[in-house]
């Protein structure tokens, strides 16, 4: 896994990686009060088991108020990815074949900001190459799923987990295989 040092290349601003408990601390406030209303079912814990292996990543407003956060699991052999329940028998084949997987989750962006999702999805790209991740999982709104197919050239390996966390949406879970990782996406990002 890299080190916070290498991870902080990875994050175009104004995305920066947490570092202490007080900053840990505003981004767990911060998606409990987003989560909610999107997303009432789920529960948002400061000590979460899978930060072991992860970076959270988040962003500040001009005012200083955290606008978003998303969160970089690493597989592990002994705790796996947070999501594994939705995660089809593929995953598991995955890894038998020795496929290094990576998990974006914990994902929120105060309103509609389009260039601090560019930002978020260049760093997950920069993060999973310089880890040599084959895949990066994510469980997304089913209505999302076709953007991730033309921009990025992501797999559908489930196309409803048939679980809403509370929010009147679909889900699915996607692969996205970094090796085949569409121009289309390069030219996206570049503009960050």
């Amino acid at each position: 896994m890299l080190n916070e040092q290498t991870i902080a290349s990875c994050l175009p601003a104004p995305l920066k990686c947490v570092k202490s408990a007080d900053e840990l601390d505003k981004v767990t406030e911060f998606r409990k009060q987003e989560y909610k209303t999107t997303y009432p079912t789920v529960k948002v814990a400061k000590n979460d088991p899978f930060f072991d292996h992860a970076y959270v990543v988040y962003s500040n407003s001009e005012n200083g108020k955290i606008d978003s956060t998303g969160t970089v699991v690493f597989d592990s052999e002994e705790k796996g990815l947070p999501e594994d329940k939705y995660f089809p028998e593929m995953v598991s084949h995955y890894r038998r074949s020795g496929k290094k997987l990576m998990e974006v989750g914990r994902f929120v962006i105060e309103g509609r900001q389009v260039q601090i999702l560019q930002r978020y999805y260049k760093a997950i790209y920069e993060i999973a190459r310089k880890n040599d991740i084959d895949i990066v999982l994510m469980v997304i709104k089913q209505k999302d799923v076709r953007f991730h197919k033309r921009m990025i050239g992501v797999e559908v390996l489930v196309d409803d987990i048939d679980e809403g966390f509370g929010s009147g949406y679909a889900f699915s879970c996607i692969a996205w295989h970094i090796a085949n990782t569409k121009s289309r996406f390069h030219k996206w990002v570049a503009l960050v």
